[in-house]
C-alpha cells in the first residue's frame, strides 16, 4: 500500500462529495455543507489548509432515503454508504468512503475497514422536553468511543490509565451497539419543534436549536463546484464555533490523528 499526503486525501473526499451532491440533485434531495468544510467554504473557497475530511447535513428524511437507495443510486462501484444499521460502522451518522483507500487512525481500533470518507449527519427536528435524550446521547456516544479506543495510545498518562479500565468494559457490547442506541433514541423521540433543527449525532452544540429559516438554500464555492450551504451560514457557524472567521493560532491546526493509504492495486483518477 501506498500512504496518501494530505492533498491527494482531499482529492479523494471531493470525488465523494461531488458524486453525493450528483445523487442529491438527481433524487431531489436537500444537503448543506457543514462543519470545517462549510468554514472552509465560507473562508477560504476550498479546504480548511489543514482539514483532511469533508462534512456535509441532512434532513432526517433525505437521509432515510440516501441510506435506503444509495447502493441503486451511486454512480461510482467504489464508493460506499456505512452506518451502524447496515453493521458496517461504529457511527450513529453516515459515512461514504472510498473502497480503493485505507485509514489508519491512531488512537483507535475501530475493527471494521474504513477509507477516506465524507460523513453525513442527520439534521432532526429539535426534541421537546429532551435533556433525559441528551444525557443518554452523551452516555452511549462516550461509550462509543471507549469501545473503540485503542487503550495503549494516549495523548496524556492520565488518559491511557481511565482507557485500560474502560476500554474493556465498553468493548464486550461492541461500538456499533451504541451507535445503534443513539440512532434508536433520536429516530424514536415523540415530540419535536418543527421550527427549529437539532445536531443531536453532530459534533458541536447538539441541544442547540437551529432555526430552520436559517437554512433556506444558498450555495459556496468549495474546491471549485457550488455546493448548497445554509443562507444563514454565519449564523450557523457562530452558534456552532463562536468567532469562526478567525484562523485559530497555528498550533491549533492540526489534521485528524490518521493516516491514509491506497490499496495495492488501486488507482486514483487525475
Amino acid at each position: 500500500m501506498r500512504e496518501l499526503d494530505r492533498r491527494e486525501v482531499q482529492k479523494v473526499e471531493v470525488a465523494l462529495l461531488e458524486e453525493f451532491a450528483d445523487i442529491c440533485e438527481a433524487h431531489g434531495l436537500k444537503y448543506y455543507l457543514a462543519y470545517g468544510t462549510l468554514i472552509g467554504a465560507a473562508r477560504h473557497e476550498g479546504f480548511i489548509p489543514w482539514d483532511d475530511d469533508v462534512d456535509v447535513m441532512m434532513p432526517r428524511e433525505d437521509f432515510e432515503k440516501l441510506l435506503s437507495h444509495f447502493d441503486q443510486w451511486r454512480l461510482r462501484t467504489t464508493s460506499k454508504f456505512i452506518h451502524s444499521r447496515n453493521g458496517q460502522s461504529r457511527f450513529p451518522y453516515g459515512r461514504i468512503i472510498d473502497t480503493r483507500t485505507l485509514v489508519d487512525e491512531t488512537y483507535c481500533e475501530g475493527g471494521e475497514e474504513l477509507g477516506a470518507w465524507i460523513d453525513i449527519f442527520p439534521l432532526e427536528d429539535m426534541p421537546i422536553n429532551g435533556a433525559s435524550l441528551f444525557r443518554k446521547i452523551l452516555y452511549w456516544n462516550t461509550a462509543r468511543m471507549f469501545a473503540v479506543s485503542d487503550p495503549k495510545k494516549g495523548a496524556s498518562l492520565f488518559t491511557r490509565m481511565v482507557k485500560r479500565v474502560a476500554v474493556p468494559f465498553y468493548r464486550r457490547r461492541g461500538s456499533i451497539h451504541y451507535a445503534m442506541k443513539m440512532d434508536d433514541a433520536v429516530r424514536n423521540w415523540a415530540e419535536h419543534d418543527s421550527s427549529c433543527y437539532a445536531e443531536i449525532l453532530g459534533v458541536t452544540e447538539r441541544e442547540k436549536p437551529l432555526p430552520k429559516a436559517w437554512f433556506e438554500p444558498a450555495t459556496l464555492p468549495f474546491e471549485g463546484r457550488e455546493y448548497r450551504v445554509p443562507a444563514s451560514f454565519d449564523e450557523v457557524l457562530a452558534s456552532c464555533y463562536g468567532d469562526w472567521k478567525t484562523l485559530p493560532p497555528e498550533d491549533q491546526r492540526i489534521p485528524h490523528p490518521m493516516t491514509v493509504f491506497l490499496k495495492d492495486d488501486a488507482v486514483l483518477e487525475d
